[in-house]
């Protein structure tokens, strides 16, 4: 499709949501999604589009474009096998529409294009913009602001404040909120797309609210009037409890990077954050500004922690749900659970020949093993950060009764996942953990996780996904529900979405208080529960089969993208 046809056919369009998300999963070799907030961003749009006949809901879906990605793992040191994470240019030119559709805005006085762009998708009734900075008419600095997910802390050294470098990252990320939020708004003013509802996917483009609200304002509405307003069509999906995901930035350096917009005095961002006179809170800020009712949390346990946390926001709890394109359509279409075991062992085979090719591409020389096809596979792989905990299957005391698992050929272990190049104490914790992997049989590292892995073909071929939180850390945990509808059974944490279903094992031990202690009575509950279930697995006990094609069952009725974006429209957008 040529631009002038792209423009024409977005020019004017009335959409029935924009949802605007800071990262999305698209096809291909693509980093512009890093977890389960791009699963859930992509799940819904792939929902909508293929189920329109149910829904009846046409979306615009806007994101960044990264075309860096999130990360890249290589081997630094053969020889001694250390991971690092870098970065690589990922996107290549032919897998992205140009649509020729820019707008420029002011920010800290210095002029910055934002360009939007498309993935190469057939799409009739759903459209997927992702905004883009790194583009040769920009400053270096401003190229830098989209071009990694998430920022990179080495990209500050390319910005100038009052002619000196911008040492503080927080500089970045309110950029990166600016192109997401005030991008979106004045592209859609430039096409004059209009909407019943704006979506708000986590807080990052809360600052298109804030600006709103100041355009209300210049119109001749008050303040409560204005914010009164945005109460009417906008709503927020809050995806984390955890404080790192709830950022708060400057309002002195948000008011002077974005002083050339309606809304971004400081008095009135004081107003909107919500926690004190000198910080912008964004999630305190997007909850206020959409009103109360009209946010949701990922799962009933997130919703109880969450309106604790926010009192008066009376938020209500809708579920995540995945896609039916993160389940092998072998296990979509079963119905004999019998036949689970021959799956498993094929697609076992298929998994370890692509770990070692993703080592090799990585760097890594030495011979390779792969795992026994005897051995029940268990897995363990999501984005490597400490609330996680990517240690426990590997602490010091449970790891030899690992090891006589593994030796015996009745367990095989997958672990890894990505972690962010910024991000030196997790670097170096995968690091640590991959020497004592190293040490045991029927093992392999995970390079390089990306969609291509969890959209299915790591848990269709894992027999036992392994999912190790801190409790009450975790809103909902969506790989868990991708590893079911490909009749894996799931070891977990009472955590997310697990509170809502018993088709599971759950482990882990009440609270103690202590650190390390509690880390300690985890790793002893995990490698139990594992020790439980191993036998049942291995032998292909007829218990274990139903109960696996039941979890896929379940998962497909009451946890799939249908049943959460039909909660959006009944109960979040109230369409119907």
């Amino acid at each position: 499709m040529d631009r002038d046809t792209i423009r024409e056919n977005l020019t004017g369009r009335h959409y029935d949501v924009v949802y605007i998300t800071p990262e999305t999963h698209c096809d291909g070799d693509w980093q512009t999604g890093s977890g389960g907030l791009g699963v859930v961003a992509d799940s819904y749009l792939y929902e909508l589009e293929h189920n329109y006949g149910k829904h009846g809901v046409n979306a615009l879906q806007i994101a960044l474009f990264s075309s860096w990605g999130y990360q890249r793992q290589i081997v630094k040191n053969v020889d001694g096998g250390f991971m690092n994470a870098t970065y690589r240019q990922r996107i290549h030119p032919a897998q992205v529409v140009e649509t020729g559709i820019q707008t420029t805005l002011s920010f800290a006085k210095q002029n910055c294009t934002i360009a939007a762009k498309m993935p190469q998708e057939n799409r009739r009734h759903t459209t997927r913009l992702l905004l883009d900075t790194d583009l040769s008419v920009n400053a270096e600095n401003f190229r830098m602001i989209t071009r990694v997910l998430y920022g990179e802390k080495h990209a500050t050294e390319f910005f100038s404040k009052d002619g000196r470098p911008w040492h503080n990252i927080d500089w970045l990320r309110i950029l990166q909120a600016g192109v997401l939020g005030l991008g979106s708004y004045y592209l859609l003013k430039e096409l004059g797309i209009t909407y019943k509802k704006l979506h708000l996917n986590e807080s990052h483009s809360a600052l298109f609210l804030v600006h709103q609200l100041g355009v209300y304002m210049e119109k001749g509405l008050s303040f409560d009037e204005a914010v009164a307003k945005l109460h009417e069509n906008n709503v927020f999906t809050n995806h984390t409890m955890l404080e790192s995901g709830n950022k708060r930035y400057s309002t002195h350096d948000i008011s002077r990077i974005f002083s050339a917009f309606a809304g971004f005095s400081e008095e009135t961002l004081r107003r909107c954050g919500q926690k004190s006179h000198h910080t912008f809170a964004m999630t305190d800020a997007t909850l206020f500004l959409v009103g109360p009712g009209n946010t949701n949390a990922v799962s009933k346990q997130h919703g109880d922690i969450a309106n604790a946390r926010w009192p008066g926001h009376n938020i209500i709890s809708i579920t995540n749900g995945v896609s039916t394109r993160y389940q092998d359509p072998e296990f979509k279409n079963l119905t004999d659970p019998q036949k689970i075991p021959d799956l498993k062992k094929h697609f076992k085979e298929l998994i370890y020949i692509e770990m070692t090719e993703r080592l090799r591409e990585a760097g890594w020389e030495k011979e390779i093993v792969t795992p026994s096809l005897d051995a029940v596979l268990m897995v363990w792989a999501r984005r490597c950060q400490e609330y996680k905990r990517p240690g426990l299957i590997l602490h010091n005391k449970e790891i030899e009764l690992l090891k006589v698992l593994l030796d015996w050929d009745w367990a095989a272990l997958l672990w890894g996942g990505y972690v962010h190049p910024d991000d030196t104490s997790m670097m170096n914790e995968w690091n640590r953990l991959w020497q004592r992997l190293r040490q045991l049989k029927n093992t392999m590292p995970i390079f390089n996780y990306d969609i291509g892995l969890i959209r299915p073909r790591l848990k269709a071929a894992s027999q036992i996904w392994l999912n190790t939180p801190w409790f009450e850390h975790e809103a909902c945990g969506t790989s868990g529900m991708g590893a079911a509808l490909n009749c894996s059974l799931e070891i977990s944490m009472r955590d997310g979405w697990k509170q809502e279903t018993t088709l599971y094992v759950p482990f882990g031990s009440e609270k103690t208080g202590d650190w390390h202690e509690q880390f300690s009575l985890d790793a002893q509950s995990l490698l139990q529960a594992i020790t439980v279930q191993l036998p049942r697995v291995r032998s292909n006990d007829p218990a274990i089969l139903d109960q696996l094609m039941r979890t896929k069952l379940e998962t497909e009725e009451r946890f799939s993208s249908e049943r959460m974006v039909n909660d959006y429209i009944e109960k979040l957008y109230r369409f119907k």
